[in-house]
C-alpha cells in the first residue's frame, strides 16, 4: 500500500493570503513550497516531504506575506494556542 500525503491549508491562511493566491494561484504557491521542502529519492523516483514542513510558516517568512501587521497578529495568535 502506498501512502499519499495530504496537505491541509487552514481557513486563516486562505483568508490572510487571498491576494497572493489570486495573483499567483494556490497551485504555484504550493509548488514553490514543495520545491523547498521535498526531496526525490533517485533510486525509487518517489518524493518525500519533510514531516516538519509548515505551509503557514513558509508563507509568513517569505516576502510575499500580506503585511507586517497581519504577520505580527498571526504570530501572536499562534503563541497563545
Amino acid at each position: 500500500m502506498v501512502c499519499k500525503p495530504i496537505m491541509v491549508v487552514s481557513i486563516n491562511t486562505l483568508y490572510l493570503y487571498d491576494n497572493l493566491i489570486l495573483k499567483s494561484s494556490l497551485t504555484n504557491i504550493i509548488d514553490s513550497f514543495l520545491c523547498n521542502n521535498a526531496t526525490c529519492d533517485e533510486s525509487t523516483g518517489k518524493y518525500e516531504i519533510n514531516e516538519l514542513a509548515d505551509f503557514d510558516n513558509y508563507l509568513r517568512r517569505n516576502p510575499f506575506n500580506k503585511s507586517n501587521d497581519v504577520t505580527r497578529w498571526l504570530n501572536k495568535t499562534l503563541k497563545k494556542s
